[in-house]
């Protein structure tokens, strides 16, 4: 049988008809958010590329404000968060379409290399976020070579 010790104690039962938890427990503490309702968020669309010392992404993003955007940096990861608030106030009408996110999004990036937060620069212009992070030295890229027996 697997190993279900880092599993919480009420998660597996030996009774088939028991169902895992769905809410929270006893052992769930405060802090553990994830049973609380989340609204839902769209994912932001992202282009990533890089220089020789920096990585740069660019979002759109159009009609959002500055003040509505969060921007987290931490090693190889970037984080977006923000809010495009609906600007039609008029709830009269039905929609006929309706292909515009409106509400919170984020995306979360994994870069290739690490960077610094302490450099970093983002720029709205004409409704695209543009975010320059400067790579940190002594990180990157290791080439691998491969080996075969008759060369050992």
């Amino acid at each position: 049988m697997a190993d279900r010790a880092h599993l919480p104690t009420n998660f597996f039962t030996d009774d088939v008809y028991t169902i895992a938890p769905t809410r929270p427990t006893e052992d769930s503490s405060p802090a553990d958010d994830r049973w609380l309702p989340h609204e839902p968020e769209g994912q932001l669309s992202v282009d990533v590329f890089e220089t020789s010392e920096t990585v740069v992404i660019t979002a759109p993003i159009a009609g959002v404000k500055p003040e509505d955007l969060e921007i987290y940096i931490s090693n190889d990861l970037v984080t977006i968060r923000g809010r495009r608030e609906d600007a039609a106030t008029e709830k009269a009408g039905t929609h006929l379409y309706q292909e515009c996110y409106w509400g919170s999004f984020s995306r979360s990036i994994i870069l290739p290399v690490h960077v610094s937060s302490e450099s970093a620069e983002a720029v709205l212009k004409n409704g695209v976020l543009a975010i320059t992070v400067r790579k940190v030295p002594g990180t990157g890229y290791v080439p691998v070579s491969e080996v075969y027996d008759d060369e050992l």
